[in-house]
């Protein structure tokens, strides 16, 4: 590897070190993470742009022959200049600072903006796989399906909302050098983020959750937070799960869910539509 590095990249590693994200080289006092790629071609072309543009984002290398990835063990990986390697895990003030950054480049690619389409498209797969399903998980489709028409119905009355960087997973055992990972990023609302983060809080330790500043947030912000906690997304990703701990692990979520929703609701109903049976049952 130290080689191959050296070849594509001109950079004669010091030290080296593998770890479950790919191989650490530091060299010359800068430190690099050389990656295997997750991403598609035309993603990753928006994203070295980004990553150039966005002085907190690692920075994605181009090999010497001007291509951003580069073969090794037959696989596809992707050079990052690390610009931050906090050991730390982060914090909802790490993503609020992130999210200060309002993306205005026409970026096609990397935009994850349009979750009505990604949400019926999820229910309308497993609608058609009804019967292949756990008989003890499916039997919450339709209540998680009623959140999900309701989650879109708030959706389509928001719109021209700020782009900011995001990412595909988040949660709050993720360290520094992650959050910073352009190949983990996405554009959309900042309302993303803070949700995932509530969200995998809630199912980590319900007891101990960083309070969200919804004051930082303007009224479709706080929409958009709302609708994408509606959507229970660790219900529809458990049914690709077929484990008894994953059974017990969703009863759970969904009593953490539904104690969560109407939580939230109390906190924003003054940025939401008037939902009859939350208010009813707040």
């Amino acid at each position: 590897m130290k080689n191959l590095v050296a070849y594509f990249y001109e950079i004669v590693p010091e030290k080296t070190k593998i770890t479950s994200l790919g191989y650490y080289i530091y060299t010359s006092g800068c430190e690099y993470l050389f990656k295997e790629n997750t991403r598609e071609i035309n993603e990753l072309l928006e994203l070295y742009s980004l990553s150039n543009n966005s002085p907190s984002l690692h920075k994605i290398i181009l090999n010497k022959y001007g291509m951003i990835l580069s073969n090794f063990n037959d696989k596809e990986y992707i050079m990052l200049e690390i610009r931050n390697m906090e050991e730390r895990k982060i914090n909802l003030n790490d993503i609020l600072n992130l999210s200060k950054i309002e993306i205005t480049e026409n970026y096609r690619y990397i935009n994850r903006n349009d979750w009505k389409i990604l949400w019926i498209n999820k229910v309308d797969y497993i609608e058609r796989n009804y019967y292949e399903y756990n008989r003890d998980i499916i039997k919450y489709l339709d209540y998680n399906v009623g959140l999900t028409e309701n989650a879109i119905q708030i959706f389509m009355t928001v719109n021209s909302v700020k782009k900011t960087i995001n990412h595909i997973k988040i949660n709050p055992n993720m360290k520094m050098i992650e959050f910073y990972d352009p190949t983990n990023v996405v554009l959309d609302t900042k309302a993303r983020d803070i949700c995932e983060f509530y969200r995998n809080s809630i199912d980590d330790n319900p007891k101990n959750i960083e309070r969200v500043p919804f004051n930082l947030l303007d009224n479709k912000e706080k929409a958009l937070f709302f609708v994408r906690f509606l959507f229970n997304k660790e219900y529809f990703d458990s049914l690709e799960e077929d484990t008894s701990d994953n059974i017990n692990k969703l009863c759970q979520n969904m009593k953490n869910h539904e104690v969560a929703i109407q939580t939230l609701y109390k906190e924003l109903k003054e940025s939401l539509p008037e939902i009859e049976w939350l208010k009813k049952a707040s």
